[in-house]
């Protein structure tokens, strides 16, 4: 989720009222001396063939979906705050942690949720490719 070059820690797992888990990693890295830069990142994994079968919406075929997205759409939403203390690094990151539940948690449990990160995910990745579903991007 991060750089690559070290692990995030996991921190929780909430399960939520649409019936997707929504994760958060601790992916803070010291800056310098007693310095870190906190970073909290929220995952949840939708699996775009189960959600999509229960749906089929939008003219939308579950194959063009896959071509495009993939078996898995994530959402992921990152908060990072610079230069803290190595003393105050807990209680910043358990802030956070917070701070974004309160914010989002009703809305990343909403029923529909997940059926429409998958059109904006889909709309999002569909616009940036220059072929288009059911055509490989290595036939002219």
């Amino acid at each position: 989720m991060s750089d690559g070059q070290t692990e995030d820690r996991f921190l929780k797992k909430i399960p939520l009222k649409n019936g997707l888990s929504l994760e958060f990693f601790d992916a803070s890295r010291k800056l310098a001396g007693d310095r870190w830069r906190v970073t909290l990142i929220a995952v949840i994994h939708i699996p775009v063939r189960e959600i999509w079968n229960a749906r089929n919406i939008a003219g939308i075929l579950l194959s063009d979906l896959l071509a495009v997205i993939g078996e898995e759409a994530i959402y992921q939403k990152k908060m990072e705050r610079n230069f803290i203390d190595e003393k105050e690094k807990d209680s910043v990151l358990a802030s956070m942690e917070d701070s974004l539940s309160s914010s989002q948690l009703s809305y990343l449990s909403h029923g529909e949720f997940p059926i429409r990160f998958i059109l904006k995910t889909y709309r999002d990745l569909f616009q940036k490719k220059t072929w288009y579903p059911g055509v490989s991007p290595d036939k002219d």
